[in-house]
């Protein structure tokens, strides 16, 4: 049946990305237009112990992936692209994409990803595009956004001043498998976005971001019955505004070749609608009440990357992040920041050849409630290889019995802030270009892997749980390209 899926998915997107029989005429054959590119994936996830020893088990999930992607110049101002994707998992690990997402269980699905039109030199002004339709929003720390939704974007680009405004929701599933997308708490979300960046010189940086969130979706009545692995928690009506500094310095000096930096800082105010349910079975729950909350938080996350002259292109990398907790959960005022759901937290830090998350591989914390110290290297092996090595040092800021995200299942004691420790080792490699290996159709073909370890803290320490010392994840991905 998957296999049969995944087929049907591969000829769909093929169907969907065929240009319109007119644009023949614009000039010049229609093929020789059409910007076309695929990805195969395959993906090997295992997890050791992600519960700490509350069950003492392991899981792990093999996963293929088909992404197909084409874009269109109808006209000199208009622009089409459309992406697709068919995706395959066995097993409970789940599949991670390059938006940061995990998909888990179980599952196979065909998804357009992206279908948009781009409108450029809008009222004759070269700068000034609109693009309308499911598209990407990225950027580079993807601590803000990387994520795929239906909107409409209007964007003015130049040298030395980009910006742009944005608004949409998800408008409907856009998977075949509605059972793993567009749950409950993703519905009626509608979200206002807006970045400017101002290169005030070569090289530096001065952004400022925003997003507003009003989630009109409602409460479920007391009383009403919901679904325990599908249910909307909570309603947000807030804004996030925050400002980043980022650039890349080249002083005289001999033995410094490079020092990039960045900070950036975020504040949140709004207020957040809380729904309280309590278990009838195991995959029911009742909803016993509605409660109000004042949104009051901040975050910041900075980093700088070295590069000495001496060491060639051996970098030494340096992060430190904050996300506020709250220390009064009876206050009715919020102080735990929490990041916009459209974050991908994953990005190319040192040498930048390949996507690591910026918060560790194994617990993958939001941004709430903690501080997270990193520090590591990045080797360049080969001009096609490379591998790093960072420790991360966690602790939260106020006590509480949960995270509210992260890779490891198991509850927090409430009376210890040490969430514990841990190390990532990864390597990326160029197959193709590393080994001179030239085969037909294919452009280039590259080898991800990834292991990461967690020694965990004294808060994990909960009366009655048998916790182990650590855990870790083997994460290893290879991408055929054509």
């Amino acid at each position: 049946m998957n296999k049969l899926l995944l087929s049907a998915g591969c000829a769909a997107v093929v169907t969907l990305t065929a240009p319109p029989v007119q644009a023949q005429d614009s000039g010049g054959d229609w093929r020789d237009k059409l910007d076309f590119d695929g990805k195969i994936t395959f993906q090997y996830v295992y997890e050791d112990n992600p519960d700490l020893g509350v069950d003492t088990s392991d899981e792990d999930s093999l996963s293929e992936q088909l992404q197909l992607r084409a874009g269109y110049p109808f006209t000199p101002d208009i622009y089409g692209l459309i992406y697709g994707r068919a995706l395959n998992i066995e097993g409970e690990s789940g599949f991670d994409d390059d938006t940061g997402e995990e998909t888990a269980l179980d599952t196979a699905f065909v998804e357009l990803r992206q279908a948009w039109l781009r409108f450029e030199n809008l009222a004759g002004q070269g700068p000034l595009s609109l693009i309308a339709g499911r598209q990407r929003f990225r950027e580079p720390r993807a601590l803000w956004w990387n994520s795929d939704f239906d909107a409409v974007r209007l964007a003015w680009e130049t040298t030395m001043l980009e910006a742009f405004v944005a608004a949409g929701e998800e408008l409907t599933s856009w998977r075949t498998s509605v059972d793993d997308d567009f749950e409950e708490e993703d519905k009626d979300r509608f979200r206002a976005l807006g970045a400017v960046s101002w290169q005030y010189r070569y090289n530096h940086f001065l952004e400022a971001r925003s997003v507003y969130e009003y989630d009109h979706s409602g409460l479920e009545t007391i009383g009403s019955l919901v679904d325990a692995d599908d249910r909307d928690d909570e309603d947000l009506h807030a804004a996030w505004v925050g400002a980043r500094s980022a650039g890349t310095w080249t002083p005289d000096a001999e033995e410094i070749r490079f020092l990039s930096y960045r900070l950036d800082v975020i504040g949140l105010a709004g207020e957040v609608d809380n729904l309280a349910t309590t278990g009838v079975t195991s995959e029911v729950r009742q909803v016993t009440g509605h409660d109000t909350d004042d949104l009051r938080a901040w975050a910041l996350d900075a980093g700088i990357v070295l590069a000495p002259a001496i060491t060639g292109d051996i970098v030494f990398i340096a992060n430190y992040a904050y996300g506020s907790g709250d220390d009064d959960p009876n206050d009715d005022t919020d102080n735990a920041f929490r990041q916009t759901d459209l974050e991908g937290n994953r990005s190319r830090i040192g040498l930048e050849r390949q996507q690591v998350r910026n918060y560790g591989e194994v617990l993958r914390p939001e941004l709430s409630n903690i501080h997270i110290a990193s520090a590591g290297i990045a080797v360049p092996w080969t001009k096609n290889i490379e591998s790093s090595l960072t420790y991360f040092y966690y602790r939260l800021d106020e006590d509480t019995t949960r995270l509210r995200s992260s890779g490891i299942s198991a509850n927090l004691n409430g009376n210890d802030k040490s969430l514990g420790q841990a190390v990532d080792l990864a390597t990326y490699i160029n197959l193709f270009d590393q080994f001179d290996v030239e085969v037909p159709f294919f452009e280039r073909a590259d080898f991800r892997f990834v292991i990461g370890s967690f020694f965990p803290g004294d808060a994990w320490d909960v009366a009655g749980a048998d916790t182990e010392d650590s855990t870790y994840r083997l994460y290893t991905q290879l991408n055929f390209r054509f």
